[in-house]
């Protein structure tokens, strides 16, 4: 788990989200993960980034999740820290103007026409077969930022201290690292496949790393 006030103070330095600032620590920790492996990165990772779909004014929900994606580029070919917070925040930003243009709808929509049988089935070949590693998927990972209750909650009198969720994997996607806010803290958790990332806690140990350095750069800014 990370302070979130001191991602906070590295948002305001900076004059980025804190959804860009944990991307940043994402991206920063795969660097390393991946620069003791194979040497320093030359191209970005390409991460999906769910969001709400649900946008005001419309009906509440009985059930589930409306949730749209956005693609984008996790700079880890740049070195710097502040350099990588930087050119991720301007992908992102382009990123979510296209979403906004296209509409948040659009593929929740698109998902209620597919027969749910036929579409499993189809999923489960593509699993048995490995067209993954022919078809590769256009992102390399997932990365979610959730923003949760500020104020603790409470089950039987019993206080809720630590808040931790994973998203799912998928076909060609091994990685998925999501971020819950509660209270004074983002919780960090993260799920792989164990072919691709055999030493997970590697790389959530190289965020609190991160946020390091950031802090170091944004303490010496005016």
């Amino acid at each position: 788990s990370l302070s979130l006030d001191e991602c906070k103070h590295v948002k305001d330095a900076f004059g980025v989200t804190l959804n860009d600032v944990v991307l940043a620590l994402c991206g920063g920790s795969l660097r390393r993960w991946l620069t003791e492996r194979s040497g320093d990165p030359i191209r970005p990772l390409i991460a999906s980034i769910p969001v709400a779909a649900d946008e005001s004014g419309d009906a509440p929900r009985l059930y589930g999740n409306r949730v749209a994606y956005f693609q984008t580029a996790l700079r880890i070919d740049l070195a710097d820290p502040v350099e990588r917070l930087l050119a991720t925040r301007e992908v992102t930003l382009e990123a979510k103007r296209e979403l906004g243009i296209v509409g948040r709808h659009i593929a929740p929509d698109w998902m209620e026409y597919l027969p749910s049988i036929p579409y499993t089935i189809v999923k489960r070949l593509q699993s048995y077969f490995r067209l993954a590693d022919f078809y590769p998927s256009p992102s390399n990972l997932v990365v979610s930022n959730v923003s949760g209750p500020r104020k603790p909650l409470y089950w039987n009198r019993a206080r809720l201290v630590e808040l931790y969720s994973v998203g799912p994997l998928s076909e060609g996607i091994g990685l998925n690292l999501t971020v819950w806010s509660y209270c004074e803290r983002m919780y960090c958790a993260l799920l792989a496949c164990h072919e691709q990332v055999p030493n997970p806690h590697a790389i959530t140990a190289g965020l609190q790393e991160e946020l390091t350095l950031l802090l170091d750069r944004a303490h010496a800014r005016p």
